[in-house]
């Protein structure tokens, strides 16, 4: 078969997965290799975790080489309130997958109950929504009577409610959060034919810490998992070195769909810059070139003290 005949049935069943063709489902929210950046795009009980307003952006193009494979971008911004036992934040989030395209807009609350001098446990709730956009017309499909593409489907708005908790120590990080509740739907205008496209409920678990190799490596281990209602477990493993405080180095293994290698730069106690390189595995791999992402984060610490907490997460 073609390259172009195999973009064109993937990007068309995506259109169908998106629209939830009998029933499908799947991942259908953001992912990123570098998540451990910026938690916050998915928990909102992150938000106010550091000692200053941080604000981290990430980038990733999916599947290089491939028309119509996803984009998606994503800004999370985050600060403590009050007493430092309140915290905001907002995350913009925007995907693109073929004819698909969704804008979100959320805003965190969160609140630090303190356990210890050296531990924390935070919980959050979201709101918020996406805005969904679909060009079903101009996908190309071997039926073209299908009337779930005969019309566009243009800002439709899905509201979301989420929840998170958030624990971290000075040497380990546990986190658990749903980003949103409610389960949205949308129907292609003027037709009634039980295709829609539907959110699914996600929950996000991740665990993780920091070992000391020696007075100059350390080493932080850190799994997540991502459950959607009625598909596979999806479960990522990092393993990351930090060298003379300034370089952090690793490689993912995604179970069943890719690995990958992670560097970052330390720049200052402030700004962090970092880059990610996922490759598919199994046949798929032959119909892309592999996955980048570039991460860059900064933290307006102005008291001019240095930031304490949370160092490594």
């Amino acid at each position: 078969m073609k390259k172009n005949k195999i973009y064109s049935l993937v990007i068309a069943s995506a259109s169908l997965l998106f629209l939830g063709a009998n029933s499908a489902k799947a991942q259908q929210e953001a992912l990123f290799t570098q998540y451990m950046q910026a938690p916050g795009i998915y928990n909102p009980a992150y938000a106010g975790s550091k000692d200053a307003l941080s604000a981290t952006l990430l980038s990733r193009i999916q599947w290089t080489g491939f028309d119509g494979a996803p984009r998606v971008n994503a800004l999370n911004i985050h600060s403590p309130i009050s007493d430092k036992n309140l915290g905001v934040g907002l995350t913009v989030i925007t995907d693109k997958l073929g004819p698909v395209t969704q804008t979100g807009f959320f805003a965190d609350v969160s609140y630090n109950l303190v356990l210890s001098n050296t531990s924390n446990l935070r919980f959050g709730i979201r709101a918020g929504g996406n805005l969904f956009n679909a060009d079903l017309a101009d996908v190309r499909t071997d039926d073209n009577t299908d009337p779930n593409f005969k019309q566009n489907i243009n800002g439709e708005f899905l509201p979301t409610f989420g929840f998170g908790a958030y624990f971290n120590s000075e040497r380990f990080f546990a986190g658990v959060s749903s980003p949103n509740f409610l389960s949205n739907e949308v129907g292609v205008d003027g037709i009634s034919t039980g295709r829609a496209y539907q959110q699914n409920l996600h929950i996000y678990s991740m665990v993780g810490g920091i070992i000391d190799i020696s007075p100059s490596v350390l080493f932080k281990p850190s799994v997540s998992a991502r459950y959607v209602a009625n598909a596979p477990l999806a479960i990522d493993v990092n393993t990351n070195f930090l060298l003379f405080d300034r370089v952090w180095v690793g490689a993912m293994y995604r179970v069943s769909s890719a690995v990958g290698g992670m560097l970052q730069f330390v720049v200052t106690d402030q700004f962090k810059a970092g880059y990610s390189y996922d490759y598919s595995t199994g046949n798929f791999n032959q119909v892309n070139n592999g996955t980048h992402e570039i991460m860059l984060s900064y933290d307006f610490n102005y008291g001019g003290s240095r930031i304490k907490s949370p160092r490594y997460f």
